[in-house]
């Protein structure tokens, strides 16, 4: 279910979900590396001086990382006789909670895929989004077979 805001006196549909009071938004990335530098602009996380990586407070960051789009096929003695197909793509799940949601940063991070993003030219199935800076914001009203989600 879409989560809708008022920016600049409009109503913008965000491509992300709202369920509890906490906001769940689904994307992929070129690479980890990637999410993670747009992760630290938006702002999820914080970066010390050493490099290390902090997850603001509020903020659940789940790395899947590739995935599986269809497993393998084994024959009898367990070897592949079909290979799987993958997503090598780094897939990241994250949840936002109440009081980061309130201070607001996040909405112009995911505002720039709407006003600035394409359409993901290379979606799973019938995924829909749009793709900037090598990160696509995924609609999760469009997964058909969703991965760690909130119940």
């Amino acid at each position: 279910m879409s989560y809708t805001v008022e920016i600049d006196g409009q109503e913008v549909t965000l491509p992300v979900s709202m369920r509890g009071g906490v906001l769940h938004v689904m994307l992929r990335a070129t690479d980890r590396a990637t999410f993670e530098a747009e992760a630290i602009k938006a702002p999820l996380v914080t970066q010390d001086e050493d490099g290390t990586l902090r997850t603001l407070s509020g903020v659940d960051i789940h790395h899947i990382g590739p995935m599986v789009l269809v497993p393998a096929v084994l024959d009898e003695a367990g070897e592949v006789v079909i290979p799987a197909v993958m997503d090598t793509r780094h897939h990241v799940n994250f949840w936002l909670g109440p009081r980061i949601i309130a201070y607001g940063v996040w909405v112009d991070w995911v505002q720039r895929w709407v006003s600035e993003g394409a359409p993901i030219n290379t979606p799973n199935k019938d995924e829909e989004g749009v793709s900037l800076s090598g990160i696509e914001l995924i609609d999760p009203d469009t997964i058909f077979t969703p991965s760690n989600v909130l119940a």
